[in-house]
């Protein structure tokens, strides 16, 4: 099932990509914006190892743990 709209950053997909998505003949873009948010992640892996990262934009830091 694909998506109604379509919201993307302005740089969010290299243009190869987004040219060869399914989504473009069939889904509108609403619009394009500067920024959708800034996120932060902690990944538990199957193997009990743990992943986080940091959205770069944003006034965060990721240590190893």
């Amino acid at each position: 099932m694909l998506p109604d709209e379509l919201v993307s950053e302005t740089r969010g997909f290299e243009s190869k990509l987004s040219d060869s998505s399914p989504l473009k003949d069939n889904t509108p873009i609403l619009q394009k914006l500067k920024i959708l948010g800034k996120g932060d992640t902690i990944s538990w892996l199957p193997t009990s190892r743990l992943e986080g990262g940091a959205d770069y934009r944003g006034d965060d830091t990721v240590l190893g743990f």
